[in-house]
């Protein structure tokens, strides 16, 4: 008697476990589905307040060799210093996930 219900409950667990895991599949289908559209519109968003934050500092900076300076050499070393630090932001999620890809 004991083992059925112990059979059982395992069965009610992978039960719900497999409701749950198709659930979950539908919302990753669903997420992976606008994926390229969600990049893409906050590329857009990100390149937009990217362009006027450039705007309005240029702006107050009132010599020409300030505006030299930062346009040439500031800006782009930080936009590559952000870059990598999202990139191994993204790579240490990889890790806590399991994926072990990137050594």
């Amino acid at each position: 008697m004991d083992s059925q219900l112990i059979r059982s409950e395992r069965s009610e667990v992978s039960n719900e476990a497999v409701r749950r895991g198709s659930r979950s599949s539908g919302l990753a289908a669903r997420c992976e589905q606008f994926a390229v559209a969600v990049v893409f519109t906050v590329f857009v968003v990100f390149r937009a307040a990217d362009r006027a934050f450039l705007y309005r500092v240029q702006k107050y900076l009132q010599r020409p060799a300030y505006t030299l300076i930062l346009s040439n050499l500031i800006w782009p070393v930080s936009i590559q210093l952000m870059t990598i630090s999202m990139l191994l932001c993204y790579i240490a999620m990889l890790r806590y996930q399991g994926n072990r890809q990137y050594n």
